[in-house]
């Protein structure tokens, strides 16, 4: 069968065809940033916007969508991912404070008592992290991102 410039049974052309599937994909896009949590994550300085599906760092101005988009409308990322899924809100949110907690900024919540345990500073309660070390030891940032994440935030 020989490609006519009109697709079959619908009567659109190629062109138009297209239009209406870049458009629909800009109202999906739109509506994630919106509406879906994992889609409105930014580092702790609000300088970046982390990628639900890649975990990828795209520059943005303080907390601002805008760039968000643009990335996900050219690069597409969810090709990449089996399903088309989003990492979970609580993976992305453990890629933020891990960021956070390895730059000076995040000291503060690398906090730990004279005996060992970490000082949660959203629940005010020392707890153990069994594979902590260090404040610095990179298993002790992760174990406490994942608590700060547990919080929500």
């Amino acid at each position: 069968m020989q490609w006519s410039g009109t697709t079959p049974n619908t009567g659109l052309t190629s062109a138009s065809l297209k239009a209406k599937v870049l458009d629909q994909l800009n109202h999906r896009v739109v509506t994630a940033l919106a509406e879906d949590p994992t889609f409105q994550v930014h580092t702790m300085d609000g300088s970046r916007w982390i990628c639900p599906y890649t975990g990828t760092l795209v520059p943005c101005a303080p907390h601002s969508l805008a760039e968000a988009q643009r990335y996900l409308f050219q690069c597409q990322p969810w090709a990449a991912r089996r399903g088309g899924k989003t990492r979970p809100l609580h993976q992305i949110l453990v890629q933020k404070w891990t960021l956070h907690l390895a730059t000076d900024a995040g000291a503060d919540h690398r906090r730990f008592d004279t005996t060992g345990h970490w000082l949660d500073p959203v629940s005010k309660q020392p707890r153990l992290l069994p594979k902590a070390r260090s404040a610095t030891d990179p298993t002790a940032l992760v174990e406490i991102a994942t608590a700060l994440a547990s919080h929500g935030t």
